[in-house]
C-alpha cells in the first residue's frame, strides 16, 4: 500500500479492491491513517463497507464528518452498527 501512495496513489482503489479479500482491512485504516491519506481509499473503504467492520465504519464516518456530508454519515450510522459510538 505504501509503495503505491508514493509510486501511483491513483491506482490505489484499484489495488485495494483486487486485494480486498487477502488483507486485514483493520490493519489496512489503520496504515492509512498513520500516512495521513486515509480519505483517499474512501471509495474502496464504502466498497467494503459491507462486511460491517468497526474500523471501516469510523474511518468512513470520520471521512464523512470532515467532509460535511451528513446525509451520508446518518446512512452510514444507521446500516452499519460496528463502530465506536463515543
Amino acid at each position: 500500500m505504501i509503495f503505491y501512495l508514493e509510486e501511483e496513489p491513483m491506482l490505489l482503489n484499484d489495488l485495494l479492491r483486487l486485494t480486498a479479500q487477502k488483507i486485514d482491512l483493520s490493519r489496512c485504516v489503520s496504515v492509512m491513517k498513520k500516512t495521513g491519506y486515509i480519505a483517499l481509499i474512501e471509495p474502496f473503504l464504502r466498497s467494503v463497507q459491507g462486511q460491517n467492520i468497526a474500523a471501516v465504519n469510523e474511518a468512513l464516518n470520520e471521512i464523512y464528518l470532515e467532509k460535511s456530508d451528513y446525509e451520508s454519515l446518518r446512512a452510514s450510522i444507521k446500516d452499519f452498527d460496528s463502530f465506536e459510538s463515543i
